[in-house]
C-alpha cells in the first residue's frame, strides 16, 4: 500500500537493501495493473527485491545466526533480514452486503448515484 512504498522509499534513499513481499499481484491495488506495472519496473530500477503473489508464513532464527531472523514466504522463499516492517492494510468484509441484494461496483463499493 501506499504507506509500505513510502517507507521503502525512505530506506531506498538511506541505501538500504529493501524487499517488498504483496499478497496480491501488484502493489497500490488502487491503481490500475497498468499504472502498477511502471511502479514494478521503477521498484526494481531502484534494487528492491520485488514479492508479489505471495505471502510471508512465518518468521524463524536465522539459519546463518548473523541476521536478526529470516521471513518464510508462503511460496517457500526465505529472505533474510536485518530488520523487518510490517504496513499490513485491511479488507472490510462486505459480502453480507450483496447478499442482501444492494448493488455493489466489482471491487465490491456499494453503489452510489
Amino acid at each position: 500500500g501506499f504507506i509500505g512504498l513510502e517507507i521503502a522509499e525512505q530506506l531506498i534513499n538511506r541505501k538500504f537493501k529493501v524487499s517488498i513481499v504483496e499478497a496480491m499481484d501488484q502493489v497500490m491495488a488502487p491503481v490500475d495493473f497498468e499504472m502498477s506495472e511502471y511502479l514494478h519496473e521503477l521498484l526494481r530500477k531502484k534494487g528492491v527485491d520485488l514479492h508479489l503473489s505471495d505471502a510471508v508464513s512465518s518468521f524463524e532464527e536465522s539459519l546463518s545466526g548473523a541476521m536478526a531472523s529470516d521471513v518464510l514466504l508462503k511460496s517457500g522463499a526465505r529472505l533474510p533480514a536485518d530488520m523487518v516492517i510490517l504496513a499490513l492494510g485491511v479488507r472490510p468484509s462486505t459480502g453480507f452486503v450483496a447478499a442482501a441484494g444492494i448493488e455493489c461496483t466489482p471491487r465490491g463499493h456499494v453503489k452510489v448515484d
